[in-house]
């Protein structure tokens, strides 16, 4: 749910943007018709997509047409598909490597979502579903992910979940005390779940231990997801855990993030 009212300009003006895009050729008259923006506001939002280079007005008429640029648009929800479809095998590997499962999750407005597991069918006992969301500040996933993302993003992340009436959010509200637990998750490497939520989701019956999977476009690029390992609790001391498992961690995910910044680049 967003948390500020609308912009109702910006909403005019994708509608204006999605039935061009829909029409492939349309006249202020169709849009007008579709929208029932009136006509001179309907030209404004024009003028400015082009200003923009969104649409281009044909010349053979008073036509507007959407422009190649519109499919930058879609280009991070393609970076997605793709990226899922390059680390599901190494996913899988992994697996088979180390005996437990493991997911990636990609960040989406206030949550972690899983895209790729390698978990079966009563494993743990804790099938979670492609497209599950985890918090921000209880997941180990989660928690990678703002100890490693750019720090403007990770402010504007903590700024929503401050306002989250979500219990894992809460902790965005101490945010001295939670910038200093992030700066040590980005010092060591890798990040835990919160010890409540530990607790109180899986009575501390497995460890969850998670790295940040990079872009593959070097130092300084937004990373692309975070990656995790999940282990019961009474097989390995948490200190036994991260000896064994977030080297390998950390080279499976650089293994995902060089094949990703090969693909990309070919975009």
């Amino acid at each position: 749910m967003p948390s500020f009212d609308p912009v109702h300009a910006v909403a005019r003006g994708l509608a204006v943007l999605r039935v061009v895009n829909d029409l492939e050729c349309a006249s202020i008259a169709q849009i007008h018709q579709a929208t029932r923006i009136h006509k001179s506001t309907v030209l404004r939002m024009l003028e400015t997509l082009i200003h923009e280079g969104y649409v281009a007005r044909k010349e053979d008429g008073p036509h507007y047409v959407p422009t190649g640029k519109c499919l930058q648009l879609a280009s991070g929800l393609e970076r997605s598909q793709r990226l899922v479809a390059i680390a599901s095998p190494i996913v899988s590997r992994f697996r088979k490597s180390v005996g437990w499962p493991s997911d990636l999750a990609l960040f989406d407005q206030d949550a972690m979502v899983i895209v790729a597991t390698n978990r079966e069918f009563g494993v743990l006992s804790l099938n979670r579903k492609i497209g599950a969301r985890v918090p921000m500040l209880g997941s180990s996933l989660g928690r990678a992910y703002l100890a490693f993302c750019p720090p403007a993003e990770r402010d504007a992340i903590l700024e929503r979940l401050a306002h989250s009436d979500s219990l894992w959010d809460r902790q965005a509200r101490n945010r001295r005390g939670l910038l200093a637990a992030l700066d040590d998750i980005k010092r060591k490497g890798y990040a835990t779940s919160d010890p409540d939520y530990r607790k109180q989701v899986y009575q501390d019956a497995v460890v969850g231990l998670s790295v940040p999977v990079g872009s593959g476009l070097g130092a300084g690029a937004p990373i692309a997801a975070t990656l995790n390992v999940i282990y019961l609790s009474g097989s390995l001391s948490m200190a036994e855990g991260v000896r064994k498992y977030v080297p390998r961690l950390k080279r499976v995910a650089q293994e995902i993030a060089q094949a990703f910044g090969r693909e990309f680049g070919s975009l």
